[in-house]
C-alpha cells in the first residue's frame, strides 16, 4: 500500500534505506549539538518544538487530506486494482452486512 502514497500529492513514501540514512544523520545530530531540542536541557517555548525542528514528513503535513481520508482512498485503490473491482465490491457488501446485522 505504501507503493500507491504517491497518487495522494503531495504524498511520498520514502525508500526504506532513504529514511534509515536520514533517522541516523537526526540522531547523531541530536547526541552531538548542544542546541538541539532532544537534549533534555535545553528550554522549549512550547512542547511541539520537538516536532517542528526535525521533522521529515513525506507530505503528510502539508497535504490537505488527513492519514485517514487518504489511507482510506489508497487502501481500496490498491485492492482494486490488485484484485479487480467484482472481488473487492463483493467483499464490502459481505463486511457491511455482517457489521450492521
Amino acid at each position: 500500500i505504501m507503493l500507491n502514497m504517491e497518487v495522494v500529492k503531495p504524498l511520498i513514501a520514502h525508500d526504506p534505506e532513504t529514511v534509515q540514512a536520514l533517522m541516523t544523520l537526526i540522531f547523531i545530530r541530536d547526541i552531538s549539538s548542544e542546541t538541539a531540542v532532544a537534549k533534555p536541557t535545553t528550554k522549549l517555548g512550547h512542547p511541539m518544538e520537538l516536532f517542528y525542528e526535525n521533522a521529515w514528513d513525506g507530505g503528510l503535513w502539508r497535504s490537505p487530506y488527513n492519514l485517514e481520508s487518504a489511507g482510506t482512498f489508497i487502501f481500496i485503490r490498491h485492492y482494486l486494482r490488485l484484485y479487480g473491482a467484482i472481488p473487492v465490491l463483493l467483499g464490502f457488501v459481505w463486511l457491511a452486512f455482517s457489521l450492521f446485522q
